[in-house]
């Protein structure tokens, strides 16, 4: 199942922080404890990503100070919510 992950982890990371986050909860399975709750992390991550494109005020995508805000504050409590 982790190269599915790792898989997923190309298509659906912009965030560097996230991808360390990430590869930690991967690497150490036993501090993270289960699948699912990596399957929910990287549900997450797509729903964050899925949402700075929606909320991007630039046509191509390019994200703002403002996008930027408003996905930490979600990251933040996906994060904890998965954890």
């Amino acid at each position: 199942m982790e190269n599915k992950y790792k898989k997923m982890e190309k298509i659906y990371y912009s965030d560097k922080e996230y991808q360390i986050e990430y590869e930690k909860r991967i690497n150490n399975p036993a501090s993270y404890v289960t699948n699912l709750k990596i399957k929910t992390i990287i549900r997450y991550l797509y729903e964050d990503l899925s949402f700075l494109r929606k909320h991007s005020k630039n046509p191509l995508q390019n994200i703002t100070e403002g996008d930027l805000y408003f996905f930490r504050k979600r990251r933040q409590r996906h994060l904890y919510i998965a954890c």
